[in-house]
């Protein structure tokens, strides 16, 4: 019932809305193009959150890349069993 709640949700909310609106999470820039985005981000990444961190390290861009990895084959994996409209 939530999930149909929160698709109302998006469908109504202007902000919401545009080419992207209705295509899955694996198709977004961040997954089809995981490696090139990252390589873009690193720099951000390292300099924009090392200020953010009152203890210990920065995760090192090696192992948020390999969680993004993980993601993406979660995501793909969960698309796959779940195809949009069958939530």
């Amino acid at each position: 019932m939530k999930e149909k709640q929160l698709l109302k949700n998006d469908q109504d909310n202007k902000a919401m809305h545009g080419a992207w609106q209705g295509q899955g999470i694996q198709d977004s820039p961040l997954f089809t193009q995981l490696e090139t985005q990252w390589k873009d981000l690193t720099s951000t990444y390292q300099v924009g959150l090392e200020t953010l961190i009152w203890t210990g390290e920065l995760p090192s861009p090696e192992s948020i890349l390999t969680v993004l990895q993980a993601t993406k084959a979660f995501v793909i994996a969960f698309d796959e069993q779940h195809p949009q409209g069958k939530h």
